[in-house]
C-alpha cells in the first residue's frame, strides 16, 4: 500500500528532491562565500577588470591582484622576476572567472567585472612524463596546440612561462608567434614570460599590453603587485649579488650582457623606483586624509 502510494506521487517526490538539492547548493555557496568574504560582481563583455582579487586558498593576508584586459587590447603579457607573483596572478584570474561562472561570490572588490567565457584554457606547470616519453617542452606544445584549436574570441587563455624549456632563441620566437596568433584572432589571453622579446612584441602589437610584477627596489623582496603598462625586469644580477655569488662572476656576467640590454635595465629600474616612491607618497597622502577626516569628525561631534 505504501509503495503504491509513493508510486502515485513519484513526480512530486522527485521534484521535491531536486528543489531540496538546489536549496542545499544555494546555502552551501552562501556559507562558503561568507568564509572567504566573497562579493557579488557584475558580468561584462568583453572586458576583464579584476580589482583586488584574493586567491581563496592562500592563507594569511595575501596581496590582492588587480589587472585588466580591455579593448583595444585582448592580450596581457606579464613579465618580471621569479617568485614575483606572475603565476599566482594568472591562477587567481582563472579561478575568479570560474568561480563567477559557477554562481559563486568572488573574493575581490565589488567594482570587479568579468565576462562569461565559453571556455577557460590553461597551460600551467610541468606536465612531463617519463613513462610516456614526453618532455617538458613537448607537453607544453601539446597543450598549446589543443588550446589554439579550441579557443575562440569568447574564451580565456592562460599561458604560464611561455617559451621556456627549450633553446631561448627558438622558444622566444615560438612564444611571439603564439601570442600574435591569439591576438590576431582577438582571443582574450594572459601570458607570463621571461623573454624580453615577447614584452617587445606587446609594445608593438595594437592588441597586446605589457604588465609586470615588481621587487622592492631596496630589499629585493617581492611586492606581488601587478604594474600595468610596463614590462618587468628579471633582477637576476641583483639577486645573484644579494645571495652571495662571487662578485668576479657577477661582474663578468654583467660585462657579457648586450649594452642595449643594460641600458634598458637601467631605464626600467629608474621607472620602477619612481613608481615605488610615488606609491609611498600616495599612501602617505591617503593616511593624512584619513587622519584629517577623523579629526574633522571628532570636532563636529564635540560641537
Amino acid at each position: 500500500e505504501l509503495s503504491s502510494s509513493v508510486s502515485r506521487r513519484v513526480g512530486d517526490i522527485i521534484h521535491a528532491l531536486e528543489m531540496t538539492a538546489r536549496l542545499d547548493m544555494a546555502f552551501a555557496k552562501g556559507r562558503y562565500a561568507v568564509s572567504y568574504h566573497g562579493v557579488e560582481i557584475e558580468t561584462s563583455a568583453p572586458y576583464v577588470h579584476l580589482v583586488d582579487g584574493r586567491h581563496p586558498l592562500l592563507k594569511g593576508s595575501p596581496v590582492p591582484v588587480s589587472l585588466a584586459i580591455a579593448p583595444p587590447s585582448t592580450g596581457l603579457v606579464v613579465t618580471g622576476p621569479n617568485t614575483g607573483g606572475k603565476t599566482v596572478a594568472l591562477k587567481t584570474l582563472g579561478l575568479m572567472v570560474l568561480m563567477h561562472q559557477s554562481g559563486l561570490h568572488v573574493p575581490c572588490d565589488p567594482s570587479t567585472t568579468l565576462p562569461l567565457f565559453d571556455g577557460v584554457y590553461a597551460d600551467i606547470g610541468d606536465q612531463q612524463s617519463i613513462a610516456a616519453a614526453v618532455s617538458t617542452f613537448s607537453s607544453h606544445i601539446h597543450n598549446i596546440s589543443a588550446i589554439l584549436t579550441h579557443a575562440t574570441p569568447g574564451s580565456l587563455v592562460l599561458l604560464d612561462e611561455l617559451g621556456t624549456s627549450t633553446d631561448p632563441e627558438e622558444g622566444s620566437a615560438l612564444a611571439r608567434a603564439i601570442i600574435a596568433h591569439l591576438a590576431d584572432r582577438e582571443v582574450p589571453t594572459l601570458v607570463t614570460t621571461h623573454h624580453r622579446n615577447v614584452a617587445a612584441l606587446a609594445e608593438e602589437h595594437e592588441s597586446l599590453e605589457n604588465a609586470s610584477v615588481e621587487l622592492h627596489p631596496d630589499t629585493l623582496e617581492p611586492t606581488y603587485r601587478i604594474a600595468m603598462g610596463l614590462p618587468g625586469r628579471s633582477y637576476a644580477m641583483e639577486v645573484a649579488e644579494r645571495i652571495g655569488l662571487d662578485q668576479d662572476v657577477v661582474d663578468a656576467a654583467k660585462a657579457l650582457q648586450d649594452p642595449q640590454h643594460r641600458e634598458v635595465e637601467v631605464l626600467l629600474a629608474g621607472i620602477q623606483e619612481e613608481r615605488h616612491r610615488t606609491r609611498l607618497r600616495l599612501q602617505e597622502a591617503e593616511e593624512a586624509e584619513r587622519r584629517a577626516h577623523h579629526t574633522h569628525h571628532d570636532r563636529t561631534q564635540r560641537h
